[in-house]
């Protein structure tokens, strides 16, 4: 077996589809390809980006059809609560733009100075703009959670209560 025929990802020789990514032109397996265009859309050899797979039948043969991967999402979840900031960007092209909005959006709504502070903090230690929108996205979500908490429990708090500041609770709104 030649290197040439040996697929980069999967070391296995290629032997069915043939995945030819559309900017580099380097080859692989079509199914290893196509696994590894959901995690990364940059080519595992020289990081090149792509936006599509061409699937040839051999080596060096003609393209036998074009494969145009869908844009993603950077929210890849289904909340409801994220209101405009949710758009579709191609391989993180505007992040910054999304994370600037979700941060301006969750300073807006947040309840206090604390809370405010605690979102310039997170900000300002994360230089990673990738890593800030995560790291906001689950701050955004360990909000949502405590409030629905709090709404539940009728608690003060930030919606963790022990037993007994429930009781006491539940007397001051019978008051």
């Amino acid at each position: 077996m030649s290197a040439t025929n040996q697929c980069p990802i999967c070391l296995e020789e290629i032997k069915a589809q043939i995945g030819m990514l559309g900017g580099c032109k380097h080859i692989f397996c079509y199914d290893c390809i196509k696994e590894w265009s959901k995690i990364k859309r940059t080519c595992p050899i020289d990081r090149s980006p792509f936006d599509s797979i061409n699937i040839l039948h051999e080596i060096g043969g003609a393209v036998v059809e074009e494969e145009k991967l869908e844009l993603w999402r950077l929210n890849q979840g289904n909340s409801s609560h994220s209101g405009d900031v949710d758009r579709d960007v191609n391989s993180g092209h505007d992040v910054d733009d999304y994370v600037d909005r979700l941060y301006d959006s969750l300073l807006s709504s947040a309840s206090s100075d604390y809370e405010r502070n605690r979102i310039s903090s997170l900000a300002a230690r994360t230089p990673n703009r990738h890593y800030l929108y995560l790291l906001l996205r689950a701050y955004q979500t360990a909000r949502m959670y405590r409030e629905r908490l709090r709404s539940q429990n009728n608690c003060p708090h930030d919606g963790i209560c022990s037993p007994a500041c429930r009781v006491s609770s539940r007397r001051f709104n019978k008051l």
